[in-house]
């Protein structure tokens, strides 16, 4: 008995110590394959004035099409001296070459290597002076490139601005003295004077703060925060005249009640203008973001406390909903109620190392398995890792059971963060065959993660013309690549690859509007009711809405054009489907009606992860998770995955990038605000963010300053004109005529053409629809010399050539005489026709 005993103790502890024999070997092999990320190694450059460091530049591995790069603009010295120092503790710099160019690249002005390199330690210092070729009143694009060790290139690219007399110092002092009051709660330096606090600001929050907002809300209301300690990051963003635009990043801390310190990221913008007499402030902008730190007291029974927030949280859950990803500062996280576990799934920050916490990348996470399993997208700007210094799109699985992430593919681009996420549509999804679908550039690629072999499923196709269902699983487009001309749509389930085609009735157009859920919705126009207003805006009056579902089964069919209305546009949320409604008048055109609903049968389910706010006193407005059903029990257990390592290069470069035809809306602060196919819709979004317009080339098309405060273009001549014509038809042959284009405008308006088809036809210019901007944004043109056309309806319009503080000038285009109007007035009469307007730019010099 005491042997069989003896035996079975023996076989047990051998059978335990080859069990932990094996765990071994399998920790020790998982070691070999899996790594932490690559810190950082490209140096950081900063460029240098008067004892200032601003616009620190960060490198690229790869030439870039640096006409997509804007972020921050050197104002040139009287002498044209450039400054610059390059911090690099983690290679050695060996030579330092430059170039002048133009903003869209195309122009090489000047370039030469700098050989006066003062290395002190980490940092090498460098002045040279550029040779007087210029163009006052310009701007160019400054390329800096660095020879590092063992052959690597590095190249830094920032715009340059030839203006005389900009006050940069005062401007710069000026903005100190204000930032530094914001920490000062006993008003040693009054800064109340310079706001304008009114109605249109948020005063419960402390996540966006603005000059409209109360003076307690500019010096962090109750809250005890403490100046910066670290670097005070200075960009120069725009610079005209006497007027700057400048933004400071930095991070600073606040001790909060349970003796925790928190910190958060914080970026001021201010636009500020100088004059002999004193400085203005006109406009300024803070927002503030708390870097998400697991090691604080944040979490408990039932939430998760994310604190002050700017930025819209990322996150998706999985069906279960006990697990939830999440992005906060750059960073994505993952937690699972379920085992009360959090793991930093993925993030480049990396202690106070500016190049990990440097935020040109975002990331989207496409699914969440019921494991914990992921898949996410990073693109933009890669900080460090495999890619330093590289742009594109990565697409990441993350493991939630081997604890490891691994790299399924890297598109490859040339174009910036900025430029990427506006060509990244909103599909992009992975199916159990691993098959990766994605919208970018205009293009419906399927890349084979198994073979990197990929193709272009649909190409040349509009983002709205595309739908996709919440889940990512469905997809629909029209078949016509045309949003208001199309007789069929396409929906493709991306998990089977299967697809079929939705048909319009005879002698109808089909628009596809939607999903809810894995429900399509689309709607039916009669063709002849498709028309377009006289600015070239399409009206699309759906008598007809289907919603089917994703076998192509009808559900439901409305039939609002017996109820004599007509849907032109619709919003989903949750359950629910509103629909905006026109009405027919007896002159066939199409006026609001008050709007329809459509209501889910499906019951909805309460959320046992949900996002939600509330106040927490000193701090205000806080964000957090809430967790209806508790979390597991025990310690919070914290993860780190690691990366999986692979042989050869999973890098893909497709050849979709094309020439681009968007405008980049961009606020005065220097942040993107988002890409648009029409400038007036990128023109309405910078206007408020006190901002500017450029195209892909990086050509001006508009901003909020940078315009006379009077102008009068004077007189225009019509040789063409003939009797009886319409001021419609004069004022486009003004405006062609001016570019010494003479045109049968007559024939081509009873042909039915529109006024803007007629002259993006026949000028040898860039013409802009400016429907529903305001006066005061189309007097940007008319200060650059472009008289603007005014429709009044029908065959009337008249040319605005002039303005000052009070009036506008407007000339007939059937007499050619000009007379003024009332600002106010002038701005009720053009808001009641619907602001429609078009201007002329001049052809682009080659």
């Amino acid at each position: 008995m005491k042997k069989t005993i003896l035996k079975i103790v023996s076989i047990t502890a051998a059978f335990f110590l080859g069990l932990m024999g094996m765990g071994y070997y399998l920790m020790a092999g998982n070691a070999d394959s899996t790594a932490h990320m690559a810190s950082a190694t490209l140096p950081l450059i900063y460029l240098e004035r008067g004892g200032r460091s601003f616009n620190l530049l960060h490198g690229y591995t790869e030439s870039m099409d640096a006409a997509y790069i804007r972020d921050a603009v050197l104002p040139l010295s009287d002498d044209r001296t450039i400054s610059i120092r390059i911090e690099s503790p983690d290679t050695s710099v060996r030579n330092v070459y430059y170039e002048v160019r133009s903003t869209n690249m195309e122009r090489l002005i000047e370039d030469g290597e700098l050989t006066d390199l003062q290395r002190d330690g980490d940092e090498i210092r460098a002045d040279f002076q550029l040779m007087d070729l210029l163009e006052e009143g310009e701007e160019y694009l400054l390329v800096l490139r660095l020879e590092l060790e063992q052959g690597r290139e590095v190249w830094y690219y920032t715009h340059l601005s030839n203006i005389p007399d900009t006050h940069l110092d005062e401007c710069l002092d000026f903005v100190d003295t204000i930032h530094n009051a914001l920490f000062d709660k006993n008003n040693t330096v009054s800064i109340a004077q310079y706001m304008e606090t009114d109605s249109t600001a948020d005063n419960d929050t402390l996540d966006h703060v603005t000059i409209h907002s109360r003076y307690n809300q500019m010096i962090w209301a109750d809250m005890d925060v403490q100046p910066p300690s670290g670097e005070v990051r200075t960009y120069i963003t725009e610079i005209e005249d006497s007027v700057a635009s400048i933004r400071l990043e930095y991070e600073a801390d606040y001790v909060n009640e349970n003796g925790e310190t928190e910190s958060y990221e914080v970026t001021e913008a201010y636009r500020v203008r100088y004059t002999d007499q004193r400085m203005y402030l006109l406009n300024y902008d803070r927002k503030t973001d708390r870097i998400f730190d697991p090691s604080l007291d944040i979490f408990s029974d039932t939430a998760i406390n994310l604190g002050i927030l700017n930025t819209e949280v990322e996150y998706r859950k999985n069906e279960e909903e006990n697990i939830v990803g999440f992005v906060q500062n750059g960073q994505l996280w993952s937690y699972d109620a379920a085992q009360n576990k959090l793991a930093l799934v993925f993030g480049f920050r990396e202690g106070s190392d500016l190049r990990g916490s440097y935020d040109e990348h975002g990331i989207r996470i496409l699914d969440v398995s019921e494991s914990g399993s992921m898949n996410f997208l990073v693109y933009g700007y890669m900080n460090r890792g495999t890619h330093e210094g590289e742009t594109g799109i990565a697409l990441y699985t993350y493991d939630a059971l081997a604890n490891s992430v691994e790299e399924r593919v890297f598109i490859e681009s040339s174009r910036s963060f900025a430029a990427l996420e506006a060509e990244l549509g909103e599909l992009a999804y992975v199916n159990n065959d691993q098959q990766f679908y994605l919208f970018l550039d205009g293009n419906i690629v399927r890349i084979d993660l198994n073979t990197l072999e990929y193709e272009n499923i649909v190409t040349d196709i509009e983002e709205e013309s595309c739908m996709v269902s919440s889940d990512g699983r469905f997809a629909a487009w029209h078949q016509e690549n045309s949003l208001y001309e199309s007789g069929a749509v396409t929906v493709l389930d991306l998990e089977t690859g299967t697809g079929r085609t939705v048909s319009a009735q005879d002698g109808y157009y089909i628009q596809a509007l939607g999903f809810m859920g894995t429900d399509f919705i689309y709607g039916e126009a009669r063709q002849s009711d498709v028309q377009q207003d006289i600015a070239g805006n399409t009206v699309f009056p759906m008598g007809r809405v289907v919603i089917q579902d994703q076998n192509g089964n009808e559900l439901r069919t409305s039939d609002y054009e017996s109820l004599g209305k007509y849907v032109v546009s619709i919003s989903i949320e949750n359950n629910r489907i509103s629909l905006s409604c026109v009405q027919r008048s007896a002159d066939g055109s199409y006026t609001e009606t008050s709007p329809e609903t459509i209501t889910s049968r499906d019951v909805e389910n309460a959320e046992k992860i949900s996002l939600e706010t509330r106040n927490s006193g000193d701090k205000k407005r806080e964000y957090y998770f809430a967790l209806s059903e508790g979390h597991g029990s025990g310690r919070l257990r914290r993860l780190t995955p690691e990366q999986v390592l692979f042989e050869g290069s999973r890098g893909l470069a497709l050849g979709n990038e094309t020439a681009d035809e968007r405008y980049y809306a961009y606020g005065f602060d220097g942040s993107f605000l988002g890409a648009y196919t029409k400038a007036n819709a990128a023109i309405l979004e910078a206007y408020d963010a006190m901002g500017s317009v450029v195209d892909g080339r990086q050509a001006y098309i508009w901003k909020r300053g940078g315009r006379s405060t009077r102008v009068d273009l004077g007189t225009f001549e019509n040789p063409q004109q003939s009797a009886g014509e319409s001021s419609l038809q004069a004022a486009i042959e003004i405006l062609l005529g001016t570019q010494k284009i003479y045109s049968d405008v007559e024939a081509y308006l009873s042909q039915g053409y529109t006024p803007y088809e007629i002259l993006t036809e026949q000028s040898g210019g860039r013409v802009l629809d400016l429907s529903g901007c305001s006066i005061s944004m189309i007097q940007y043109y008319i200060s650059q010399g472009c008289p603007v056309l005014a429709m009044q309806g029908g065959n009337a319009a008249e040319l605005i050539t002039g303005y000052d503080q009070q009036n506008i000038i407007v000339t007939d285009p059937l007499t050619g005489e000009s007379s003024r109007r009332g600002l106010n007035d002038s701005t009720q009469m053009y808001e009641g026709l619907g602001n429609l307007f078009l201007v002329c730019l001049p052809a682009e010099e080659t």
